[in-house]
């Protein structure tokens, strides 16, 4: 890109759930009429297999092609020479081979030896169904950076360039103007009502509270931060539900008596607000906990370590990033099927801890 502050969104290979997101929302369509460049074919295909499994990388690309192909986005990919005479590739008829200087390079990437270019940089061989040429790559000029130079077509955009989320990577960068962020792996503020940084675009956001929240994961995965943080948001925006709710750090620990007092608020409607250990909550079918698991949204730390895949109902393996299995505060909230990748706000107030509820 002449100025990668234009692109709405720039993924590097180590966040791989935020680029197979990126990949899915293409599939989906709604990319339509944008432009997804993919660079170094083989890195996001590794990086997408550490998501999937071993192979899925290649199938994620082929489908990228096709559906192309059928008019649902541009797509420009970049990639060895290598990947030139494979089947999935098959289907790309517009192609621009760089650096096929010699007849071993020509047999390589699948063509002629008369198709063959200088041993210059930027020299190449462009195809076009059964027609070729020579092509030498420019470099294009820097574009203004003022919005009154800007051509029209950008200036009158729904975003401009300042206002469009963007991660700059020196590295493989998948590139779309749909908005999917990496979420940051530390959030130190957020707005009062927010939980944290969630969703695709990686804003400040919240779920709904009112029918309480169940907070599982593993030591040191952030719960009782998270819990913390909840009483929080209430105070802020609803302190009636912040006074009549239930919360219960180590609801899985619980004396009798705290036990006995979530069964009464939960029987009458009551929102209640618990942490409780992934390893516990995945072996509890009866009792408090697996109530409030039934009745209450997910907020789920830690996802792929230990048992949390149990405790979701639906497939996490697109959302589990192998990268971060633990770390704290980055999860995932789970409500009516619907999964909202999060990562908690530290900052809480010392309230919660000095006026526990139960």
């Amino acid at each position: 890109m002449p100025n990668a502050a234009l692109a709405g969104s720039q993924l590097d290979t180590f966040h791989p759930c935020e680029v197979l997101r990126l990949t899915q929302l293409a599939l989906e369509g709604k990319l339509r009429g944008q432009l997804l460049l993919i660079d170094d074919l083989d890195c996001v295909g590794e990086a997408i297999d550490t998501v999937l499994g071993l192979g899925e990388g290649r199938d994620v690309l082929e489908k990228l092609v096709n559906a192309s192909r059928r008019g649902l986005f541009a797509l420009a990919l970049a990639g060895d020479l290598a990947n030139a005479p494979m089947r999935w590739c098959a289907n790309i008829s517009q192609r621009l081979y760089l650096g096929v200087c010699s007849d071993t390079l020509a047999d390589q990437a699948g063509l002629k030896r008369c198709q063959q270019a200088p041993n210059q940089v930027g020299a190449g061989v462009l195809t076009l169904a059964s027609h070729w040429c020579a092509a030498q790559i420019l470099l294009a000029p820097v574009l203004p950076t003022s919005a009154a130079n800007l051509p029209a077509s950008v200036v009158d955009s729904p975003a401009s360039a300042s206002d469009l989320p963007v991660n700059p990577s020196d590295t493989t960068t998948a590139l779309a103007a749909a908005p999917v962020v990496a979420l940051p792996e530390i959030v130190l503020t957020c707005p009062p009502w927010a939980l944290g940084l969630g969703g695709d675009q990686a804003q400040p956001w919240c779920p709904q509270l009112s029918q309480g929240l169940a907070i599982i994961g593993p030591a040191g995965s952030g719960r009782s931060t998270a819990l913390a943080r909840v009483y929080d948001i209430l105070q802020a925006t609803d302190p009636t539900l912040a006074q009549h709710a239930i919360f219960i750090d180590n609801l899985d620990q619980a004396c009798p008596s705290a036990i006995n007092t979530v069964e009464t608020a939960l029987d009458a409607g009551t929102p209640v607000f618990a942490t409780a250990l992934t390893s516990r909550a995945a072996n509890t079918y009866s009792g408090v906990l697996a109530q409030l698991r039934s009745l209450s949204p997910l907020l789920l730390l830690a996802p792929g370590l230990g048992e949390g895949t149990q405790l979701a109902n639906v497939r996490l393996t697109r959302w589990l990033d192998p990268h971060r299995q633990h770390l704290p505060g980055r999860g995932l909230v789970i409500a009516s099927s619907q999964i909202t990748p999060i990562q908690i706000c530290q900052n809480t107030s010392p309230t919660f801890a000095a006026n526990p509820q139960v």
